[in-house]
């Protein structure tokens, strides 16, 4: 009984930290995860997925406000945020492109086109994309 509770602890291990990022993404998994992150919780909370200098996500940081007020009132007006699909990946070597559609509670979408660079075995979106 021991070793059956003993690998079900070793194999919910193993799970849990599966489960928690323990490998890179994929680059339509970060546009998704970033999308979704900056319509949910706000700007500050997209700056991990940026591949920009430490004074670049400073001043990311200090305009945040502004940039999540923008978002706002977009959200209103077109009736809540309802979501992100991803679509047209293409990975050329340490580059990717990925298609992020937004949806918007009053059916509209837009769609934009991110450029993301692997470093490090992380997948990060070139500042300038959003």
């Amino acid at each position: 009984m021991k070793k059956l509770l003993s690998l079900a602890l070793v194999a919910m291990s193993i799970f849990v930290l599966s489960a928690c990022g323990g490998g890179a993404k994929t680059p339509s998994e970060v546009a998704k995860a970033i999308t979704e992150a900056m319509y949910n919780d706000g700007v500050k909370s997209t700056i991990k997925f940026y591949d920009m200098s430490e004074e670049e996500a400073k001043q990311m940081e200090q305009m945040a406000g502004l940039m999540d007020n923008k978002i706002k009132a977009t959200v209103e007006e077109k009736k809540g945020f309802s979501g992100v699909t991803v679509s047209d990946e293409k990975i050329e070597g340490d580059k990717a492109t990925v298609k992020a559609t937004v949806k918007f509670g009053d059916g509209s979408e837009e769609v934009s086109e991110m450029n993301l660079v692997q470093k490090d075995g992380t997948w990060k979106v070139v500042k300038g994309n959003n």
